[in-house]
């Protein structure tokens, strides 16, 4: 069960039923260079009632894409933008409708203000929680 605070924290409140998370364990996959950023991320959305695998290289990835269906795909700010490209390619090889979520480090002014698909960290867990909760649910059948 979830911690109140913690709940609080994350903004896991619109995930949370009657103090236990809701049943839901959609897979996603985070992508990134450092291993810390990338399990602290895991540990937020992992209380929030999701499933996390995290990858540090492309065989990492190829390596799940042969074995597993995830529903949202997250590349970290420490990719390069060579490296984002090779690891699209491969994930829409495999998942050809995956959502993508890109976190940035930075003000990004060429992007629209209101674009789903890119996140800057700074926003912290609880925008990063609702994000991919967004996606997640776009990619469900109905949507």
């Amino acid at each position: 069960m979830l911690q109140p605070a913690l709940c609080s924290v994350l903004g896991a409140h619109s995930y949370v039923a009657h103090g236990a998370p809701m049943s839901f364990k959609s897979l996603v996959l985070m992508y990134g260079h450092d291993p810390d950023l990338l399990r602290t991320r895991r540990w937020v959305l992992e209380k929030t009632g999701y499933k996390v695998v995290i990858a540090t290289d492309l065989t990492e990835i190829a390596r799940l894409a042969a074995t597993r269906t995830i529903d949202l795909f997250v590349l970290c700010h420490t990719l390069t933008l060579e490296e984002c490209g090779r690891a699209l390619a491969l994930a829409c090889t495999r998942w050809p409708r995956v959502q993508s979520l890109f976190l940035t480090s930075g003000p990004m002014s060429w992007l629209s203000s209101n674009s789903d698909r890119f996140l800057n960290t700074s926003a912290g867990p609880a925008m990063l929680v609702q994000t991919v909760g967004h996606l997640v649910h776009q990619a469900q059948p109905g949507f």
